[in-house]
């Protein structure tokens, strides 16, 4: 560690921040429970699910308009049809335990209790249709469409002589024995006539209907006991929060991802209340709407629609017309998840000769069928892994971190031997045996050529994007962008001062050599096999200065070329490079451009954009020493974070924080960490359709986005050079992605004191 990183974090220990300590946190793990071979016609909301111990087994229980499916929890079996039953003729409304062993079974034409295996049908009742069973506070209450019936204590039912609305969706049972009722047509209260005496009474039973004005809708479709005190009555609209039989509060559908509410459950261990919408699981936290999680896309759900909710300990069951998902709960530090990420990045998504980047997945979602795939920024992302590895190498002084740091450094290196053009380096590689990579060869005709000058000036026509090595074992991917190098540059400077052998600081040393001497030589642009400099790779004053094709870049890019001298000096000692970082400030005037690297124009914002300026920055404050470049520096800086310090961006923070040494938004950036899914496969999450969500146009324009940054678990994948306010996100589930964009801004973390 050299001595102004040494001296940087002494700063950070001084400032009076205090570190976060990483105690462990909830995480959710989906299992999904599918109907495979099976399908359901059943319109919703009657697709009722139970969790019951059997025989010494916890089963799930799913009922459909073809029957009743069971699975059991231990094995993950199929679902399997209970067979030789009356139930197999009719469409199944409602399920619910009664006690160990049994269960009430509400269906088309009676209600059944379900006694170990053995289903016999309640007489009392005879053929009318059982919408919902209700158990609670010794109480077993039926709702249908003739009626409510009440199980009393001596064993015998009894219908409540009470006129109510037909459409009966839910029942709940307070502390007091009162009754609520959501209905199509309101919520009805039933008082407890044993403990009531002072309402008007109505043929035995008390009752009130609350009206429509009272509520948020009339169309009721769920109501749930709260607390004990509170009852939450939610359907069409939102919900309505009622206490002492007076409304407390309103929910709009605003607050929800869908329209309808189709379910309100409570669990008083935890204190959490799971609602069910046509668009979506919300879990809100002692009923607290500023921390709600949402839980949407393949990533949590087999399907959106959501139209039951079961808890059974730490598992939450939510039944879809697809099957039945089951969310678990873990509490995990960070360092917990690290490790987990390390193991997938190393068993996944490493391949030879030592490129980590994304994988593809034959079949969407399961990650039994992945293999490796390539990707335009393998050499980038490579770049960053092993800056992270580096900086844990740094903070634990683990050996096999070093070790395995070493052999990424290797696979990095061979990307400039395989060209064999000295300081060219390849955007990837993959072996000869590939049939499928990205941006196969192709021919351009002169029509295309003509096409793409007059649609992109600076269009380049590549035909040969892909090469065979020499020794016929490989293929390379030309034409490198200024991205590449700018994360080469990035990792090499990392791994240099943090963890780097003397035989590895040698190789580093030539190898940045020759990279940025062919850089100065071909008059500062990167020159592909082909004599012209590659599509981005352009960093010469001419271009960047007067050409006016170059604008949006220039910048971006001039900080750049200034990061790569800087970090050539470092590390070669060569003051040829310092010689020519001096140049470009003062004779070219660079110190100009980079004031506002940044480029905020409408049209031409990009996150990539903000990624790049994050990797040159480092080097820059780490390196130079004169303050007259460095009050340059830190104006450039807080141009650039001004854009992204509401993203809640912990690479960006963090960064920030490591060239400035004040307020990286600390706070903001664990709770990213925290809440980024286990779950790396890139689902789909179209958000477009959430009522939560407004749609904006900004802060890039040609995407739409929403109104406000979601946690990751309600995007698609995060990694920082895309856009986390888009709308619609993912490709499918046809992808894992790399867990690089989390191990670097967590080690950082750590390695700056910023995390215990």
């Amino acid at each position: 560690m050299n001595f102004l990183s040494t001296l940087l974090i002494y700063c950070f220990l001084c400032s009076g921040w205090n570190a976060v300590p990483d105690i462990s946190y909830e995480h959710y793990f989906h299992d999904s429970l599918p109907l495979k071979n099976i399908s359901v016609y059943a319109s919703p909301p009657y697709l009722p699910i139970c969790v019951m111990e059997d025989k010494g087994s916890r089963v799930l229980y799913y009922g459909t308009e073809k029957g009743l499916f069971q699975t059991t929890l231990l094995d993950k079996t199929d679902w399997n049809m209970i067979l030789d039953t009356p139930l197999e003729s009719g469409h199944i409304f409602d399920i619910e335990v009664y006690e160990k062993g049994k269960m009430y079974i509400g269906t088309w034409n009676g209600l059944y209790l379900m006694d170990n295996s053995e289903i016999e049908k309640i007489k009392d009742l005879g053929d009318i249709p059982v919408a919902v069973v209700r158990i609670a506070n010794g109480k077993v209450v039926v709702g249908s469409p003739d009626g409510l019936w009440i199980k009393n204590g001596d064993g015998k039912w009894e219908q409540l002589k009470v006129v109510l609305p037909r459409s009966i969706r839910d029942i709940a049972i307070d502390n007091q024995g009162n009754i609520w009722i959501a209905t199509g047509c309101g919520l009805v209260r039933i008082y407890n006539k044993e403990k009531v005496n002072h309402y008007i009474q109505k043929e035995d039973v008390f009752e009130q209907v609350y009206p429509e004005k009272e509520l948020v809708s009339n169309n009721l479709s769920a109501v749930c006991v709260v607390k004990g005190e509170e009852i939450w009555a939610g359907g069409l609209g939102g919900i309505t929060i009622l206490k002492d039989g007076k409304v407390i509060k309103k929910y709009l559908h605003t607050d929800f991802p869908g329209v309808m509410i189709t379910k309100i459950v409570y669990d008083e261990v935890s204190g959490k209340i799971w609602i069910g919408t046509n668009n979506g699981l919300v879990c809100l936290p002692e009923g607290d709407m500023k921390n709600k999680k949402v839980f949407r896309s393949a990533r949590w759900l087999l399907d959106d629609e959501v139209w039951d909710v079961v808890i059974d300990g730490d598992d939450i069951y939510i039944g879809t017309i697809k099957g039945v998902s089951r969310l678990s709960i873990s509490k995990k530090t960070l360092a917990e998840k690290a490790k987990y990420f390390e193991t997938v990045t190393q068993q996944r998504h490493t391949r030879e000769p030592g490129i980590v980047e994304k994988c593809r997945l034959r079949v969407p979602g399961d990650i039994s069928t992945w293999e490796p795939m390539d990707d335009d920024n393998d050499g980038g992302y490579t770049n960053m892994y092993l800056a992270s590895l580096a900086i844990q190498y740094a903070v634990t002084q683990d050996v096999q971190v070093r070790e395995r740091a070493k052999q990424i450094f290797k696979g990095i290196c061979f990307l400039e031997e395989v060209t064999e053009m000295p300081g060219f380096i390849a955007r990837t590689v993959v072996p000869i045996n590939w049939t499928q990579v990205c941006d196969f060869n192709e021919e351009i005709s002169p029509q295309k050529r003509s096409w793409m000058k007059v649609h992109d000036p600076r269009y380049k026509p590549v035909e040969v994007r892909w090469r065979k090595s020499r020794d016929g074992k490989w293929l390379w991917k030309g034409d490198t962008s200024s991205d590449e190098i700018t994360a080469h540059f990035f990792g090499w400077t990392i791994y240099y001062d943090l963890c780097a052998d003397d035989e590895d600081k040698q190789k580093l040393k030539s190898l940045v050599e020759r990279v940025m001497d062919k850089i100065i030589e071909d008059g500062y642009v990167l020159k592909d096999i082909d004599g012209t400099h590659t599509r981005w790779g352009v960093w010469a004053p001419e271009r960047l200065k007067h050409d006016p094709d170059w604008s949006n870049e220039r910048g971006i890019n001039a900080l750049e070329i200034l990061s790569y001298l800087k970090s050539s000096y470092h590390i070669t000692g060569k003051d040829k490079y310092q010689k020519e970082y001096e140049r470009l400030l003062v004779e070219e005037d660079y110190a100009s451009l980079i004031r506002r690297a940044k480029n905020y124009g409408a049209s031409s914002r990009t996150h990539i954009d903000d990624e790049l300026l994050s990797f040159t920055y480092p080097a820059l404050f780490r390196y130079e020493k004169e303050e007259r470049w460095l009050k340059i520096y830190r104006e450039s800086i807080q141009h650039w974070f001004k854009g992204i310090e509401n993203e809640h961006n912990p690479l960006f923070n963090f960064i920030y924080a490591w060239c400035m040494g004040n307020d990286p938004h600390l706070e903001e950036s664990i709770k990213t960490l925290r809440e980024i899914p286990f779950d790396l496969i890139n689902w789909t999450v179209d958000n477009r359709t959430r009522e939560d969500i407004h749609l904006v146009r900004e802060p890039i324009l040609e995407d739409i986005q929403t109104s406000r940054l979601l946690p990751p678990g309600e995007t698609a994948v995060i990694r920082w050079d895309k856009n986390r306010w888009q709308a619609i996100q993912g490709d499918g589930g046809y992808t894992e992605w790399a867990p690089t964009f989390y191990l670097f801004p967590y080690w950082l973390g750590r390695y700056l004191g910023l995390i215990k």
